[in-house]
This record gives C-alpha cells, structure tokens and sequence, in this order.
C-alpha cells in the first residue's frame, strides 16, 4: 500500500510540469546548431564506412563474438551499435538525423535526472532533518533538482559526448542509469505502480540496468550508488539490514554474470593490446586524474579532444601530494556525519561512478571529456547545494535573502550557454574539430594525423604532408600516418612513393585494413587489376565490413 507521503508526491510532480519545460527547451536550444554538423572523429570508422550498420539482417551478430569484428567497437556496447542501425533505417547516413538523436538521448537524460533528483532530494532531506516531506516540497521556487538538472544539460564539458555519435555510449548508459536509480528509490519507496505488481517493476527496473551494462561498461557501479543511498538513508544496524536488501543483492548476481560475460565469454582480443602507463605510474596518477576531472567540471576552460596527461612517477613529488590531500578531503566529506546528506551522496557519486576509467585496469585513453558525463552528475549535485547553501536553505527552497548570489549564478550559466553553444561549432567538421585541438594540445600526434586528413579532403596537400611528418618524427611507427603520407603521394601522382608508404603501413600492421584497400587503389590506377584485387581481399579478411573495399570489388566485377 502506498504511504500518505508518496502518494502527495506523485501527486504533487503532476503539476510540476514548467522545470522540465524549461529544462527540454534549454537543452534543444543549446545543441540545435549540432543538427548543421557533419561526421567527425571515429564517425568514419563505427558509422560511415561500416557497412554492419546497413543491413538489419546482421542484428543477431550483436549477440555473438562476431560483434567485435563487425562492430568497430572495442568493447562490447550492443545496445549503442543497434541504435546506429535504427538512425541508418530511419535517416541513412544524414549526419543531422544521427546528431538529432544524441540531442534527443541528451535532453531525455535532463529530464529523467530531474525526476530521480527530486525524489532523492526529498527522502534524504527526510531522512537528514525528520521534516515532514511536505515542508520540504511545498515551496514552488527554484529548487535544487531543477537547479542541477539545468546545469547538467547546459555544461560546455558534456559537449563532446552530446556532438561525437560515437561516443553515444555515454549518453545511453546514463539514460539507463539514472531511469534504473530513478525507478529504484520508488520500488524502495513502496510507490503503488497498479495495475503493476512490484515483481514485475522489479524486472522493469534490472532490465534497465542490464541495458546500462550493454551501452557502457560504467553501469556496473550502480549496486555501489544503491548501497550509498541505502547507507544515508539508514541508521545504525538498519543500515546494513538496507544495504543487502533482496534488491540490491538480485543487481549485485546481475553484475557478477556481466562481468563472467564481458571478461570471458565476450572479452575483445584488442583490449589485451592496449598500451598504457606501468602499474606503479596509474596509481600515482590517480589523485591528479580526479582532480582534473573536478577541475573541469568547475572551470570547463581549455575543452578538447585529446587531453595531453603525463604520467606521475614519483612518490615525492608536489604533483602526487597536493593532489592526494585534496581526495583525502573530498573522501572524508563524502563519508562524515556532519555532511549534508546531499553533497555526501554527490561526492559518492562523482567518485564511484568515476572507477571505471580511474585506469586502473588500462584504458586505451587515460583521460576524455566524454567520461564526465555520468559522474558530473555528483560534482554538479555539490556544486549546486553549495549555491542553496549559500542562500540559507540547505534543501534548494531559494527563497532567502543574498540576492547578488543569484547574480553570480546568473552569469556563471550564461557563460555555460555560450561555451556549450561555441563549442557545439567546434565540431562542425573534421577540420574545425582538428584545428581547434592542435590549437590547444600541440603535442597529440593523433591530433596532428586527423588535422592533415583534413587537409587533404581540402586539397591542401603540403600542409597534410607537413601534418603527417610532424607525427612521423614524434613516432616513425605511426601506422596511420604513413598510410596518410601515401595518400598524399597518391593524390600528388607519385604512385611509386605511394605503394612505399602503403608497405611500410601494412609491415608495421599486416591488418590494417584501410592500408590494404588504398595500395589496392594505387595498384589499380596504374592497371594492376589482380593485385588490386588481391589487396582489397586482403582488406575485407580484417575488415569484413569494410565498405570501401566490397565497393571496389563490386565495380571491378560489373
């Protein structure tokens, strides 16, 4: 039976429909300009030349470890690969129409924050003060969820995730998340769900979850947000009594299978290779990591696509000490008694949500934006408590006096609007994205590579070149950039230059695809029929879906 408190909230949400008005068209202003961008970044590779995508006879090989081969992704995501066949059924490959569904995941992902954080600030300021729950709700003014919902739709550092399609993976797995958590606090909440029955809204709610699990890899820290909730809102041996309810452990048995499946059964080979930084050095860094993700998230200055981090190797040094005394500050605020329920539910977030790409287990990139994403919802939870803080009421009814911190926080977002907007026309394509980036890393070689491909689609052949060789002297062995000098060579008419960059490629990595199918194109230009033909095979062999080689092979049949 549903409480008299839950049942005036539900009732009371009804007619809180202007915030997440608000919050929809904020968000739907801010990325519209996204809808003018093209494909940038790994668009090419997951989307535009990934002919998987294309037929919707090849869904099933999301389920099997031909995903891998097919997909382009480097871990297993399906959930995020069937949403690109659903945008190449419906839009085929308009860019506007892939940008459209990014704003769309963004702006429902405001929307349902607002939802869950209007629960959860009420049962934690419930459960800090012992108020009645309607002395809490019953104020109609700005109020903290709102406040926090706005700041996380309209923050300059969710950019990149909102403009890369391929990075959609943060955006689903926090849409899944946060309607996971959401649905969580009601079930815990006992809310009537009739004609539903709380066996079936639970199923409802672990299929949420497992749909978190198969967009990113950082859904499997929800049991942990679940037990911190369960360990604020209790007290004393109730709290463990709540921490290992029957539905906490039923999300804990789902995350030990996913682990078995996405570590044994469904482990990409690729991920072995990684290169990363030695133990000893993720582990040093990792204070300075975090705190350059708090950073962010309260100065979004200096955004980009290619963050240069060095590793710390030394146990003496400022660079390791300053920072570790800071997360030593931020993990006893998040754990003591005398923090306000809602900054130690924040600080738990932003820090556990963050675990999977501490680096501890390699990743292919030690830092990126994109992986704010979900975690900024904790830093922005501490952010905007600080501000109803500062204004007297510690439960977001901004009503008190302090006019001129309304001021500041007046401007502060209106900055956010600008940079978020500025920012979406960083990506309008390959080249403002590149040039922008060089502009402010100037040492990613990876940077300098996508800069030069820019180029040449511009016909700017001597800056490519200059590009590419910059890479080259950073690391002969760059694979990509000496199949992109070839190319130039090839544009440029000296073919035999060509085919010596191609080799180099291809001997640094006998399976690069892209570098088998463009000697193949060479060969072909100067008449070479059957080695052309020899080399887009040996493309496809890597690359099954490699559509510019099954493209060439079907003209060469006609």
């Amino acid at each position: 039976m549903i409480s008299a408190h839950v049942s005036h909230h539900v009732s009371h949400m009804k007619l809180n429909l202007i915030p997440a008005l608000i919050i929809t068209i904020t968000s739907v202003a801010l990325y519209a300009n996204t809808l003018l961008n093209g494909f940038v970044y790994d668009d090419y590779a997951t989307i535009v030349n990934n002919g998987f995508i294309t037929d919707l006879h090849n869904l099933s090989k999301l389920f099997t470890n031909e995903y891998f081969i097919h997909s382009k992704e480097l871990s297993y995501r399906p959930v995020v690969t069937f949403t690109y066949f659903v945008d190449h059924f419906i839009f085929d490959l308009k860019p506007w129409g892939f940008h459209l569904t990014n704003v769309l995941i963004h702006t429902g992902n405001g929307l349902i924050l607002y939802v869950f954080l209007t629960m959860l600030m009420n049962k934690l300021a419930i459960e800090d003060s012992g108020l009645r729950t309607s002395t809490v709700r019953d104020k109609p003014l700005l109020n903290l969820p709102f406040l926090i919902s706005l700041l996380f739709v309209s923050h300059p550092a969710m950019t990149e995730a909102v403009n890369a399609i391929s990075f959609r993976e943060d955006l689903l797995v926090s849409f899944f998340y946060i309607s996971a958590l959401t649905l969580y606090l009601a079930i815990r909440e006992e809310v009537d769900f009739k004609p539903l029955s709380m066996g079936i809204i639970y199923l409802i709610f672990c299929l949420l979850y497992m749909m978190a699990l198969f967009s990113k890899e950082m859904a499997a820290t929800l049991p942990l947000i679940t037990c911190c909730y369960e360990w604020l809102c209790g007290s004393g041996r109730k709290r463990l009594r709540s921490i290992f309810n029957k539905y906490n452990l039923g999300i804990i048995f789902i995350t030990m299978a996913y682990i078995y499946l996405r570590f044994y059964l469904l482990y990409s080979p690729i991920e072995g290779g990684i290169e990363a930084w030695i133990f000893f050095e993720r582990i040093l860094s990792l204070p300075s990591l975090i705190i350059y993700y708090l950073k962010l998230i309260i100065f979004p200055l200096s955004l980009t696509t290619q963050h240069t981090f060095i590793p710390i190797k030394s146990l003496f040094t400022i660079a390791l000490i300053v920072p570790l005394s800071f997360i030593v500050l931020i993990v006893f605020m998040a754990f003591s008694q005398r923090t306000n329920k809602i900054i130690s539910f924040g600080l738990s977030f932003f820090l556990i949500t963050l675990i999977p790409v501490y680096n501890i287990v390699p990743i292919a990139n030690p830092f990126a934006e994109r992986y704010l994403y979900l975690p900024s919802i904790g830093a922005l939870m501490v952010i905007g408590s600080f501000y109803t803080l500062s204004r007297g009421d510690k439960y977001g009814r901004i009503n008190a006096g302090k006019p001129y911190i309304s001021v500041i926080f007046f401007i502060i977002i209106s900055l956010y609007f600008i940079n978020t907007i500025k920012r979406n026309t960083v990506w309008r394509d390959d080249y403002s994205l590149w040039a922008n980036t060089v502009g402010t890393e100037i040492e990613s070689d990876r940077a300098y590579n996508n800069l030069g491909i820019a180029y040449g689609k511009q016909g700017r052949y001597d800056e490519a070149m200059k590009a590419f060789l910059t890479v080259l002297r950073h690391d002969p062995t760059n694979v990509e950039a000496h199949n992109n000098v070839g190319l130039i060579y090839f544009k440029t008419g000296m073919l035999d230059e060509a085919i010596k960059e191609f080799n180099i490629a291809l001997s640094l990595d006998p399976s690069y695809s892209e570098g088998h199918y463009n000697l193949g194109i060479v060969y072909l230009d100067k008449g070479l029929k059957e080695k052309a033909i020899k080399e887009f095979q040996n493309a496809l062999k890597t690359s099954p879906d490699f559509l510019p080689a099954s493209q060439a092979l079907k003209a060469i049949n006609k």
